[in-house]
């Protein structure tokens, strides 16, 4: 049996609702406040109303009734969800700012004042490309690819050793931005206390750190030559 629009509660249009946002159902509301007041005018002081039977009216008069009833409910069901939004939001505020912190204990931007500095940066990156953490959108091969080439790159305006260290620091940017991500947004959900999950990432990199870095010994060696070769760590 189909239900009276006044038995309808809150919680299921929020139901019905489920896939949608507050906006969209203040969209719906405003929507429905017009049809209502439309319905009404029609029923009672537009100018076809002389045309009108009183029972065409009746239906009317109910059908601006139902509407008001049904945006009732979508108002208290809208304020609901803005509540809700409101504190989702600031839960993956608030996670993202700790998985941030945890990140820069573990991962600190490094300055790249040495060699060895600048080479970390990429055993880094190499390792959680690997974990599919950082540009997972590139297979090893691909990101040892691109890093090579950056690292044999010769700029035009012949500042080789300030572009080395922009792109050093770019990536140590994301290799933070990576981490955070990873722990904020965990796969299937995990809802382990962060410092849990990053302890965890830490191992799996350490597991797979030797492996890596032997296998990507030609990025390695790329970025140590360059980096010597323009003098990081001399200037």
């Amino acid at each position: 049996m189909a239900k009276s629009s006044r038995s309808i509660t809150t919680d299921q249009v929020l139901d019905a609702a489920k896939f949608l946002s507050s906006q969209d159902l203040r969209s719906m509301q405003s929507r429905l406040t017009t049809t209502g007041k439309e319905l009404a005018k029609l029923a009672e002081t537009s100018s076809l109303n002389s045309l009108l039977s009183n029972e065409e009216k009746a239906v009317l008069q109910r059908a601006a009734g139902v509407v008001n009833t049904v945006n009732a409910r979508i108002a208290h069901a809208k304020e609901k969800k803005q509540r809700d939004e409101k504190k989702r939001e600031a839960a993956f505020k608030a996670r993202h700012a700790e998985a941030r912190k945890l990140a820069l204990q573990r991962f600190p931007l490094p300055t790249v004042n040495s060699v060895e500095q600048g080479v970390e940066v990429i055993r880094v990156a190499l390792v959680l490309n690997h974990l599919r953490v950082l540009h997972y959108f590139n297979t090893a091969d691909q990101f040892a690819e691109k890093w090579i080439s950056r690292a044999r790159h010769t700029p035009t305006n012949g500042d080789r050793a300030s572009r080395l260290r922009r792109e050093l620091m770019f990536l140590a940017s994301e290799i933070l931005r990576s981490v955070e991500d990873a722990l904020a947004n965990p796969p299937d959900d995990d809802q382990r206390d962060l410092r849990a999950l990053l302890d965890i990432l830490m191992a799996k990199a350490d597991e797979v750190r030797p492996q890596v870095l032997e296998q990507q010994s030609a990025v390695i060696e790329s970025w140590t030559a360059a980096l010597t070769e323009v003098g990081v760590g001399n200037d």
